[in-house]
């Protein structure tokens, strides 16, 4: 929450200056190793509900409360450390779950524990995630969460017992209401309840209605 009452003021005054064209210059601070930082290489980045920065890296997970960082990293002993070091993207849903999207799969971050429950690719398991390399992370109208991998989109489903499988979305040559290609890059909402979808070979759109996409390509 302390860093929370600190970045939004700052943010805002530097928009003003920017949009008056006057004002003192912004001042940055830089934080690296020396600092606490598992790595120098910023990949991804979200502020939470609590007030926390998540900075996602090459080699590990860190979490800045304002004074200083704790650094997350997976231990191939311990199924409940993150599924890997090197994350993708992170993303927080509406009830302030954590998802981290790693190269090895998909974590979710329990807060009471600092644990992690992972989510992997299961060979021969259509109810297993698409493929473990995960770049994009979204949530619907419904409030599913999309997954975006080198493999295609995933969205996850929850069953009233708890478990957890994956409806699979993929590239289909032969499909044009397919996905134009199975390597995802990014996935956004829009107001009127569908997703964008950005891949290798184009853009496309989710009709959640008609639960297919069209593709929006450059000719």
């Amino acid at each position: 929450a302390v860093l929370r009452r600190c970045v939004v003021p700052i943010i805002a005054l530097m928009l003003s200056n920017l949009m008056a064209g006057s004002g003192p210059s912004a001042r940055f601070d830089r934080f690296s190793i020396d600092n606490g930082l598992s790595q120098s290489v910023g990949t991804c980045f979200v502020l939470d509900h609590k007030g926390f920065l998540w900075i996602g890296t090459q080699d590990g997970l860190n979490r800045y409360d304002g004074y200083g960082f704790k650094v997350f990293k997976t231990d191939p002993d311990d199924p409940t450390t993150l599924a890997d070091n090197y994350i993708r993207t992170l993303y927080e849903d509406s009830k302030g779950v954590l998802w981290i999207g790693t190269d090895a799969g998909l974590s979710a971050y329990d807060r009471t524990t600092n644990r992690f429950s992972n989510h992997q690719h299961v060979p021969n398991n259509p109810n297993s995630l698409i493929n473990n390399r995960v770049w994009a992370l979204c949530e619907d109208d419904r409030k599913q969460l999309w997954i975006g991998t080198d493999g295609g989109v995933c969205r996850m489903e929850i069953d009233p017992e708890g478990d957890t499988r994956f409806v699979r979305y993929s590239h289909h040559p032969d499909d044009p209401n397919s996905l134009a290609s199975p390597i995802i890059r990014g996935i956004c909402r829009d107001p009127k309840g569908g997703l964008w979808i950005g891949s290798a070979n184009g853009l496309n759109h989710y009709d959640p209605g008609q639960d297919h996409f069209t593709r929006y390509q450059h000719n």
